[in-house]
């Protein structure tokens, strides 16, 4: 019989799922969210095959939401992802009115690398990048956007240890923040081992390998091989302990005893107990219920009580109860779903239904339907694969299809396959 996959409810068939949602929440020249920001600038990135985005210092091309045109060139690509009102060039872009300097170490995404040097020679035109983000904690390695030429470029793996960054000398460039940008809390990270704010996907094979899946464009590479000796992990989950913007490992072994594995530049370090007497809950999760940056840890006790922890400082303090009656939940989920920048609860019934249960203060408000039929899924996991700040649904259906359903304003559209043979994994999130 033909698995029949869940759909969010009213959803007919499968429909075309955009890369990046459409996000205009600012108005022109007004204040943005560095979420807003990075979601423009992707979705000229996932444009840049097209034939009106090709580079040019006089055509210009809609943003995302249509509401101005901008430059199609290195400036007018970071006047597009800032929705400013002006055409500024690389040296407006540096106009105290409209940016700060700021420390190198202090570039958050969103934020403006400028070379405005014109040396002796005028072997280097200015030029200006968009930084995306780092990539480590020591903040020795990061990504940006350069447009430079066509295609507009995701350039990875960038240091300021190179001689040059997209052909322009390193030592060149300074550290620029806009204005009017919103400084939001910072979104917990389940399942964002590489920090770039796109969940990857982990997994423990039969054989108790932890391998890591970067998320690449909204598709899966190659797996890496990051630890192995899983197999007899209870509960195993990925979530930013730490609060440094990529995700950690913590786990439930076979005694009971909760382990913090730190990720130490796509690697993980020795493990520090955090907790035992964990062998005995239904369901463990990691998220960053709190809303301060640091996932938090949420259990399902023998009883179907739903306590919640709070990270201390890397410890645990005493818990607290937010709900009861989940035992008989078949999956149990926190991450953010609304977006607001502290995790939600999401769990599938006996039945099978998805409900989402909104954070309301560190309390859980009534649930909301957001899907049905996911009782023959053999793993559910919530976490932003899209990057956009709300939290998506991933699940491995009975065929062992990995799916994703993008989260399209509360609702989930329909959903994209991204891999296949994951119903023999242990664990998946």
């Amino acid at each position: 019989m033909a698995l029949a996959l869940p759909l969010a409810p009213g959803v007919a068939g499968a429909q075309a799922v955009d890369a990046v949602p459409v996000t205009t929440a600012s108005s022109i020249g007004g204040p943005i969210t560095r979420t807003e920001v990075l979601a423009r600038a992707t979705d000229w990135y996932n444009r840049r095959n097209n034939s009106d985005m090709t580079y040019s210092q006089v055509s210009k091309t809609w943003d995302v939401g249509r509401t101005r045109q901008y430059r199609r060139d290195c400036s007018g690509y970071v006047g597009m992802a800032w929705h400013l009102g002006s055409d500024p060039n690389t040296d407006g872009l540096d106009d105290p009115g409209l940016t700060v300097s700021i420390a190198r170490s202090e570039l958050r995404p969103g934020d403006l690398l400028n070379d405005r040097v014109n040396d002796d020679g005028g072997r280097y035109p200015y030029h200006a990048i968009l930084f995306g983000g780092w990539e480590n904690s020591a903040k020795t390695r990061f990504w940006y956007y350069s447009f430079g030429s066509t295609p507009l470029d995701k350039v990875t793996g960038a240091s300021f240890s190179q001689s040059t960054l997209s052909g322009h000398p390193t030592s060149h460039y300074r550290a620029l923040r806009y204005r009017n940008i919103v400084e939001e809390i910072d979104l917990e990270r389940v399942s964002d081992f590489s920090g770039d704010g796109h969940s990857d996907v982990l997994g423990v094979t039969a054989d108790g390998k932890l391998l890591y899946y970067p998320n690449n464009n909204l598709a899966l590479s190659s797996p890496r091989e990051i630890g192995h000796g899983w197999g007899t992990f209870k509960h195993v989950m990925a979530a930013d302990f730490s609060g440094d913007g990529a995700a950690d490992v913590l786990g439930v072994t076979a005694d009971g005893t909760l382990l913090y594995y730190p990720n130490n530049d796509y690697a993980l370090s020795s493990p520090r107990e955090i907790g035992h007497g964990w062998g005995t809950f239904k369901h463990v999760m990691a998220a960053d219920f709190s809303g301060d940056g640091a996932a938090d840890v949420l259990g399902v006790t023998a009883d179907g009580t739903l306590l919640y922890y709070p990270n201390n400082d890397y410890a645990l303090s005493s818990p607290r109860e937010i709900g009861h009656g989940w035992g008989t939940f078949k999956h149990v989920m926190a991450a953010d779903f609304s977006g607001d920048g502290a995790a939600d609860v999401l769990g599938v019934t006996a039945d099978g239904t998805l409900l989402y249960y909104p954070n309301n203060n560190y309390a859980l408000s009534s649930p909301r339907e957001i899907g049905h039929g996911w009782g023959t899924f053999s793993q559910v996991m919530a976490s932003d694969f899209s990057g956009d700040g709300h939290t998506d649904v991933l699940g491995v259906a009975a065929d062992g299809k990995l799916l994703y359903y993008p989260n399209n304003n509360l609702a989930l559209s329909s959903p994209r396959e991204i891999g296949h043979g994951w119903g023999t994994f242990k664990h998946v999130m």
